[in-house]
């Protein structure tokens, strides 16, 4: 949804009424056709990242990337949230509701009106390839002008992942 002047809690009240968009689709089998975007960055070894995760499901990360959020409480199963990011003088509003919450993370859907059908996930790892802040997401375009347009549609996703995993890593960095 593209707003002038987004009323967020509006937009909430309205998501907890809709299905996501991509019914029965998976992180790691995506559909045909869908993006796969997979980013890490590195955490201090020493982070706390049951604090850090504590912070991700306050939606730290996404209000540390400059969204505006509009929620009711943390990220639990089947809560919804709506982000909004300022293009310029307007606003996309993009609908979620959290599908999964496990480990050091949480996974969510887009919801009607959100610019991509898909699913995004969100976590702390720590293994044998060391303590990072991770990013999955298998999406497709969902309005007809990221469809049209995808360039720039793919640019905005690229911009608001680096600040997801800028934010994600300074979460992780004040848990020490």
């Amino acid at each position: 949804m593209i707003r002038l002047r987004p009323d967020l809690r509006a937009a909430l009240e309205r998501a907890r009424s809709l299905e996501p968009l991509n019914e029965g689709w998976s992180l790691t089998d995506p559909p045909p056709g869908a993006d796969v975007l997979d980013r890490w960055v590195d955490v201090p070894s020493g982070a706390d990242l049951d604090e850090a995760a504590r912070a991700l499901r306050d939606w730290g990360v996404h209000r540390g990337a400059g969204l505006r959020v509009a929620a009711d409480g943390p990220a639990t199963l089947g809560s919804d949230v709506v982000l909004g990011i300022g293009l310029g003088p307007l606003w996309a509003l993009a609908p979620c509701r959290v599908v999964d919450v496990s480990g050091h993370g949480f996974t969510y859907a887009a919801l009607p009106g959100h610019p991509e059908a898909g699913l995004e996930r969100f976590e702390y790892v720590r293994d044998e390839h060391g303590t990072r802040f991770h990013l999955r997401a298998v999406s497709r375009p969902a309005w007809r002008t990221t469809r049209l347009v995808p360039v720039a549609a793919l640019r905005v996703q690229a911009v608001v992942t680096t600040r997801y995993l800028r934010a994600g890593a300074a979460l992780a960095a004040a848990t020490l």
